[in-house]
């Protein structure tokens, strides 16, 4: 009990915390993670290139123009795929990096000034409906977050200990951010803003330019030993879609009005709390703790850096002609969590307010938390087809079928190594709706709401001419669907 006594309250707050974050994020787990196209194809390229030896040189493609992200994207999953070696590991390992970024939280606010920072960075992000909603999720948006937290985390250990090893590893962390999504082109301000603000002679900033520019080159060296080996075909490609116009097809017209009063204090406060209106209120005690005096010097720059980057993509987002769905916007909101979590440590000295500001921001955010977690994906009604299936090896085809249903199926099967692409039971996928014919009802073998499967083991190879059939080596090779006849490894 004496040797409990002397345990640090602050420890035993943040143990409570990863707790907390670890119940939201693994709640009612089985009917949450997302079991959909882009995860089930994105476990399968690794898993093939694991059982094959293939080295991934990109990232998945992207469904705005003819161009891949970045390849460290499926090292990330390939790693994680051989750490977690069963059926939902993928997603369960996204889960747990969830959870460290939230103890990586705490470590930035105890670099930069203390622990009770920390706790509270490390509250904050726990209890964030989006970052518990996204907890759950397999795709290379969901990984930027981690990108962006480890960046903040190595920003604060240098302003700590001012290791030059650790610039690398920060330009490194922002390329990571860019490899697994280019909604983090704009998260590149932050190496600018870092670099201007934290230099005392020209000699120092062109080493840490140097050091920083090594860092994010070496995250994207599958990108180039693809582009050496490919006459350049990956670099022309993504230059080629945003300097050649291919994103204006998106284009919808934004005001900055509407961008500053609307847009931007709403996905703080929904971000935060799950209240969109909640933000104006966020934004305004940011602006007065900004305006505040501050003494400790590592905690002003930092909050400088990321001022000066979040104001830069504001600026950006405002003239970029794209999509501004929520699963790319998941670059700012690391920034969300620091900045609430920065207001709520310095906007008043008086604890009680101080408690009472988290209490009230807390309960919020648990209330969208509650909604959140009640929401099933479709990983139950894909499983519940797989048992109906009943079958100890498949073939799979597809005619009016949806990659929905197709990929994840094709993943369940390819997980326990019971796809046979010349003997395993021909089976088909059908999505039903009043503008597709499916197969004879007669040979349905599963049905759920959306999807149905058929057995079509007694098709001939003339009757299968018209369907897509699925091999692990065809879903690999969409890898390179934008660059045909690539060399690869």
């Amino acid at each position: 009990m004496a040797k409990f006594s002397k345990f640090p309250k602050q420890n035993v707050l943040l143990i409570l915390i990863l707790l907390l974050a670890t119940t939201l994020r693994f709640f009612d787990y089985q009917n949450r993670f997302v079991l959909n196209q882009d995860q089930s194809r994105d476990a399968i390229i690794s898993l093939y290139s694991i059982r094959n030896l293939k080295v991934p040189l990109l990232g998945p493609y992207s469904s705005a123009g003819p161009y891949n992200f970045g390849g460290a994207y499926y090292t990330l999953v390939i790693l994680i795929t051989l750490l977690f070696p069963f059926i939902a590991g993928p997603w369960i390992a996204f889960t747990v990096l969830s959870i460290i970024c939230i103890y990586l939280f705490y470590k930035i606010g105890q670099n930069l000034v203390s622990k009770k920072l920390g706790i509270i960075m490390a509250l904050i992000g726990a209890v964030s409906p989006s970052l518990v909603e996204n907890s759950s999720d397999m795709l290379n948006t969901v990984a930027v977050f981690f990108a962006v937290t480890l960046n903040f985390y190595l920003l604060s250990l240098y302003l700590k200990k001012s290791k030059n090893i650790y610039l690398y590893f920060v330009g490194f962390s922002v390329g990571l951010a860019n490899n697994f999504h280019f909604q983090s082109l704009g998260f590149g301000s932050i190496l600018i803003a870092f670099l201007l603000i934290n230099f005392k002679n020209i000699k120092q900033l062109c080493f840490n330019i140097i050091l920083v520019a090594t860092g994010f080159i070496t995250s994207f060296l599958p990108n180039l030993i693809f582009d050496f080996l490919n006459n350049f075909s990956w670099s022309k490609s993504v230059l080629t879609y945003y300097l050649g116009g291919g994103v204006d097809k998106f284009y919808y017209p934004v005001r900055w009005l509407t961008d500053l009063r609307d847009f931007w204090p709403q996905l703080w406060g929904n971000t935060i709390t799950g209240f969109p209106l909640f933000g104006y209120i966020l934004i305004s005690i940011y602006i007065i703790t900004f305006i505040k005096p501050h003494k400790i010097i590592s905690i002003k720059k930092f909050n400088l850096v990321l001022l000066l980057s979040l104001l830069t993509q504001v600026i950006l987002m405002r003239y970029y002609k794209g999509v501004r769905s929520k699963e790319y916007l998941i670059t700012f909101y690391a920034y969300f969590v620091f900045f609430t979590s920065f207001s709520l440590n310095y906007f008043s000295k008086n604890i009680f307010i101080k408690l009472v500001s988290i209490a009230i921001i807390t309960i919020f955010a648990l209330l969208s938390c509650y909604k959140v977690i009640r929401n099933n994906s479709q990983a139950q009604e894909i499983l519940s087809l797989y048992r109906q299936i009943n079958q100890p090896k498949v073939n799979l085809y597809s005619l009016n079928g949806s990659n929905q249903v197709n990929l994840p199926i094709f993943y369940l099967y390819y997980r326990q190594n019971n796809i046979d692409t010349k003997n395993g039971h021909k089976i088909a996928t059908c999505r039903p709706n009043e503008n597709i014919v499916c197969p004879d009802s007669k040979l349905i073998i599963a049905n759920s709401q959306n999807y149905q499967i058929y057995d079509i083991s007694s098709f001939t190879d003339e009757q299968l001419v018209d369907y897509y059939h699925f091999t692990p080596q065809n879903i690999y090779n969409w890898l390179y669907i934008n660059y045909p006849n690539a060399k690869t490894f």
